[in-house]
């Protein structure tokens, strides 16, 4: 028995599956079949429906009330919310992905039950006022827009839990920031940024922090109450020198520390005991502090292209070390405790100034490891 278009529509919304979801309505529109009379008895419809500039579809997504999940993706000629979306107030994540939006509209926030919000790649420039009504959202993706200033009305949305920021135009970032306590992530990179206020100490549950490419000088000292962080990302800024605060980040096992101007790296780096990846690749590091050999989780640690005259000589300390990558400095020699890192499968030293009799020693102490000198 042959089900009728009515039934087959039905199960189709009914599955709860993302395409069968979107060949229903598909259905209902080639059929011209009126959904309005049995739409609100499908309590569980809540898979995403893609907009692909289909706009009469689109027209019928307003009567679908409860509706929780809503994508706009890969339309250039959207420039805007349609207005119908503002109906939708059962709505709990919105996404509007890789379109031509440059605003959002102030009825936003009379979305009650909005808990992420993801506008990336888009040409958003401002934000409205009423989005600080939106109390209860979690997630909030700008990244790929085309804001230059920070919206201070972020610094509201205190139930944030992610905060994605990254390539835009930013130049500076509030005090506010520190209102957002909630936060467990927050990306900041490829912006223009100079300055970090001291507010962003308040973010203690902060477990992954993001600031590459920027043009940062400096680090607030409040870095260090950070103590739930386990990601750091400072790469590709134009950091003199870090603050000896960051050795309280004793919950850290990543740290990218790349293509800076740092000379030193602080001894109280070796409080990070969790840490098992530091990567300070092109700076102008001239010596390694000797703490730096007690943190024995290390398993990565990159130093390439810095001014780097010699090693530790306990260095053999680092015992779970996997990888080592000393290129292009002015290494004269490696000390011998280097043997003592039985785990060492890859050590990168090419363009130093080791000879061919230390290089053969150091292949005979690192049997099972691959080492590259040229």
């Amino acid at each position: 028995m042959s089900l009728t278009s009515e039934e087959n529509l039905y199960r189709l919304l009914r599955s709860g599956n993302r395409e069968n979801v979107k060949l229903g309505l598909e259905l209902a529109q080639s059929q011209q079949m009126n959904i309005t009379s049995f739409i609100n008895e499908i309590e569980h419809l809540f898979q995403y429906i893609e907009y692909e500039s289909k706009k009469t579809l689109a027209e019928k997504i307003g009567i679908v009330y409860s509706l929780k999940l809503l994508e706009f993706v890969r339309d250039l000629s959207l420039t805007e919310l349609p207005e119908h979306v503002r109906h939708l107030h059962n709505l709990t994540a919105l996404t509007v992905k890789r379109c031509s939006m440059e605003t959002l509209p102030e009825w936003i926030g009379a979305m009650p039950h909005l808990l992420q919000l993801f506008l990336s790649d888009n040409k958003v420039k401002t934000l409205p006022g009423s989005m600080g009504n939106l109390k209860k959202l979690e997630y909030l993706q700008l990244d790929g827009n085309e804001l230059v200033t920070f919206p201070e009305i972020i610094g509201e949305l205190t139930g944030l839990r992610t905060l994605n920021l990254a390539s835009n135009q930013l130049m500076t970032v509030p005090e506010q920031i520190g209102n957002l306590t909630e936060l467990r992530i927050l990306d900041l990179t490829y912006n223009q940024i100079t300055h970090i206020p001291e507010s962003i100490g308040q973010l203690i549950h902060l477990r992954r922090l993001s600031l590459g490419t920027n043009l940062l000088t400096d680090v607030p000292q409040s870095i260090g109450n950070l103590a739930s962080l386990e990601a750091l990302s400072l790469s590709y800024n134009q950091l003199n020198q870090l603050p000896e605060s960051i050795g309280s980040l004793t919950m850290l096992v990543s740290l990218a520390l790349n293509n800076n101007k740092l000379t030193q790296l602080p001894d109280t780096l070796a409080n990070m005991q969790q840490l098992t990846s530091l990567q300070a690749n092109n700076n102008k590091l001239t010596q390694l502090p000797e703490s730096i050999t007690t943190m024995s989780g290390l398993t990565n640690l990159t130093l390439a292209d810095n001014l780097l005259e010699r090693l530790p000589d306990s260095i053999g300390n680092l015992v779970n070390l996997e990888s080592l990558t000393l290129a292009n400095n002015p290494l004269t020699a490696i000390p011998d405790s280097i043997a003592n890192c039985k785990k060492l499968r890859f050590l990168q030293a090419f363009d130093t100034q080791l000879s061919k009799e230390h290089q053969a020693q150091l292949k005979e102490w690192l049997p099972d490891c691959k080492i590259v000198f040229e």
